[in-house]
């Protein structure tokens, strides 16, 4: 996929390889780490509560923060993430993983990467409240902590994240929240608008030494359930 990306006659090969250089580089902005109350991120069907924490937003790439970390540490200190599954098979499916048939989890720490308007959302709501205010000696202690981590897990997300930068704003739209659950550790929660599918939540596992990313539920987004893409009428061929 990368090396499509380089090679297509739509774009520059160095301007690809700048992007995919910045995602592997990309470390967070200590001057943009906030200690954060009752911030809330929606994205289609799912909703992600700060009720209390740190928050910190990763450095430029193509002109725009793709990251974000928020840590909830401390006596108070809660993040809370909400994903209800639209239809009985999908609950099913998920309560076979977590024993629920929604996903109401407190959580320790989250990663967001992000190309749509997640950003803005949060930004947003940061004047709002006067408890919002920046930390910068947190934030060299979560860019120390965070950094690998970002350039780690954005790896596996790279080709997306390349794409939809180099063709915005026709492109953007992509959300992946990398979890720490209080109760079900690692899980992680994405959606992928330019799918079937576009929300899919599940952890990354591992079979005969490979790694995969075993699905506990995935489904249209709220959006597209409700206003559904037309159906393209395959065409006869006659003699």
């Amino acid at each position: 996929m990368i090396l499509a990306l380089l090679f297509s006659p739509a774009l520059h090969a160095g301007t690809a390889a700048d992007v995919v250089r910045a995602i592997h580089e990309n470390t967070f902005d200590r001057d943009q780490c906030y200690r954060v109350r009752d911030l809330t991120l929606v994205k289609e069907d799912i909703r992600i509560f700060l009720t209390d924490g740190h928050l910190i937003f990763g450095k430029p790439v193509a002109g725009r923060p793709i990251a974000a970390v928020v840590a909830v540490d401390g006596e108070g200190g809660d993040g809370e993430v909400i994903l209800l599954p639209p239809d009985r098979a999908e609950r099913r499916s998920l309560a076979a993983y977590i024993g629920s048939p929604n996903l109401d989890e407190h959580f320790r720490a989250v990663l967001l990467l992000f190309t749509g308007d997640d950003y803005e959302q949060l930004q947003s709501q940061l004047p709002a409240n006067p408890a919002n205010k920046k930390t910068p000696d947190m934030g060299a202690l979560l860019d120390e902590q965070w950094s690998p981590v970002l350039r780690n897990l954005a790896a596996s997300f790279q080709a997306r994240l390349t794409l939809d930068l180099l063709n915005a704003p026709a492109r953007r739209g992509l959300f992946a929240g990398l979890f720490n659950g209080n109760k079900l550790g690692n899980f992680d929660i994405v959606y992928a608008p330019d799918s079937t599918e576009q929300i899919r939540a599940g952890r990354v596992a591992t079979r005969d030494n490979r790694l995969y990313f075993d699905t506990s539920t995935s489904f249209t987004a709220r959006s597209s359930r409700h206003n559904p893409a037309p159906r393209r009428r395959d065409l006869a061929v006659r003699d």
